[in-house]
């Protein structure tokens, strides 16, 4: 299986402010996983809805590059 995992920082349990933790693509199915660090719940999803929900909801990009962290 190959997979990408990189470390993210964000709101990922929704208490409180920012938290780390790891997020995984595997490129063979499209399937994303977040895990908040110091927890066993994961969160599961496709690429296909995260780009249908970036287009959806307003996440357009104007011509200016941004970094939002």
């Amino acid at each position: 299986m190959s997979t990408a995992t990189f470390k993210v920082k964000g709101r990922l349990d929704g208490a409180g402010g920012d938290k780390e933790g790891t997020l995984t693509i595997n490129r063979e199915t499209g399937v994303v996983i977040v895990r908040p660090k110091g927890r066993r719940a994961t969160y599961e999803t496709t690429l296909g809805r995260i780009a249908t929900y970036v287009c959806l909801n307003g996440f357009r990009n104007e011509g200016k590059a941004t970094d939002e962290g």
